[in-house]
């Protein structure tokens, strides 16, 4: 370890500064980070190690490049701790299994995505010989790149895919600092810094709409939320938008412009039933347990109860359809038995809620899904699971709400 280098300390203090100006919400880490020259541990450029909020340099290195160069590196190592790469590199190994998960591409995604995020706030180049910002991935977060990697990658990228060792010390294991008071005060000082100045900066207008998919992200998770989406309530707003051959008076219709313009969103006060007939899918699958069943069955009498109904079809799947019921009653629902096991998968379902022409389409599910291009009617997908993954933006997708069922049922 070299500690005799008070030049490149200093320059390091410049480095930062430079971010510091042109990336504000990544000066919590930066600010907070320990600094460490090694060229014997066989670090090449930067490399963070999130757990311990440590940042390693190889001093031969950064005196060999740029000062842009050497703080576009530092921002990219800032990024990978604000955006929580490692908690979500282990949980898509847990969803893919780690004989199928492929690290090497998912450390080229969570580069893609940090690039995109240094190089559009900065305007900096990104340096040569990394990851570049590919402008069909642009607005995609890391899980987005890597199935879109996964199902090509596109031509000049091999080489990133083959030799790609990442910058992200994993060493401290997948629950990082889990149970180390600092670490975790850290952790949360450095996000609520990161919070503020997001906030900052949406109030300059600096977040166009089309901004970076892990800013969006970070935007989301930072968002001063004071309670989880009501899916009922997305699924009413949907309702009342769409209700435009109201047969008795309907004070909501008087605000459908409004509606439209700001996002207003008041009770349907019509005197018939909102919904008429609408399809229900409920997750089948091995993971579902009787409990999680009951809850989802649960979801079914609420939505019903809420919002009215003639008819719903329920379908139980899987991979598949594998049993359609039609409910008329709320005793019905009530009645309503597990009827499959297997997989998930989403295709199936939506086709035949098409083929059953209802208003729309509830998806109850357990939590991860591999998320359609498109859908066939309009559907809303409440999960009883988080999953850090959220879908890409497709046609008549209403929203997908993470619903907890110890408060939402």
């Amino acid at each position: 370890m070299a500690g005799n280098g008070p030049k490149l300390k200093n320059d390091l203090r410049v480095w930062r500064g430079m971010v510091h100006q042109k990336i504000p919400i990544l000066s919590p880490v930066l600010f907070a980070a320990t600094y460490i020259e090694d060229e014997t541990a066989g670090v090449g450029t930067f490399c963070i190690r999130p757990d311990t909020l440590t940042i390693r340099y190889n001093p031969q290195f950064a005196a060999s490049q740029t000062p842009e160069t050497n703080a576009f590196i530092l921002a990219h190592e800032a990024g990978h701790y604000l955006c929580n790469h490692i908690e979500r590199r282990f949980a898509m190994m847990d969803r893919e299994g780690k004989d199928v998960f492929d690290l090497q591409l998912w450390m080229v995604a969570e580069d893609m995505a940090v690039n995109e995020i240094v190089s559009s706030l900065s305007g900096w180049a990104v340096p040569q010989d990394t990851v570049p910002v590919i402008p069909q991935f642009a607005g995609m977060t890391t899980e987005q790149i890597y199935r879109e990697l996964q199902s090509a990658i596109p031509k000049g990228m091999k080489k990133h895919a083959e030799g790609c060792r990442g910058c992200l010390d994993a060493s401290g294991g997948r629950d990082g600092a889990k149970g180390d008071p600092s670490q975790d005060m850290l952790k949360s000082q450095i996000q609520e810094g990161a919070n503020k100045e997001m906030g900052e900066m949406q109030k300059r207008g600096q977040l166009p709409g089309n901004m970076p998919g892990e800013l969006k992200e970070l935007a989301m998770r930072f968002a001063p939320l004071r309670r989880p989406p009501n899916w009922k309530e997305m699924l009413m707003r949907y309702l009342i938008a769409a209700d435009f051959n109201c047969k008795h008076f309907d004070m909501g219709t008087l605000y459908k412009r409004r509606l439209e313009v700001d996002n207003l969103c008041l009770p349907n006060l019509s005197s018939s039933p909102a919904a008429k007939k609408f399809v229900v899918s409920m997750d089948n699958s091995g993971s579902v347990s009787d409990e999680m069943f009951s809850c989802l069955k649960g979801i079914i009498q609420s939505a019903a109860t809420q919002l009215g109904f003639q008819e719903i079809i329920v379908q139980h799947f899987t991979s598949h359809v594998m049993v359609t019921d039609r409910v008329t009653t709320l005793k019905q629902v009530e009645n309503i038995k597990r009827k499959a096991d297997g997989g998930t998968q989403l295709e199936d379902c939506d086709a035949k809620a098409a083929g059953h022409r209802g208003q729309f389409h509830i998806i109850l599910t357990d939590g991860y899904v591999e998320w359609l291009r498109a859908y066939s009617l309009p559907t809303i997908i409440v999960r009883t699971v988080k999953s850090t993954e959220e879908p890409l933006k497709v046609k008549n997708l209403i929203g997908s709400v993470v619903a907890d069922a110890d408060e939402a049922f």
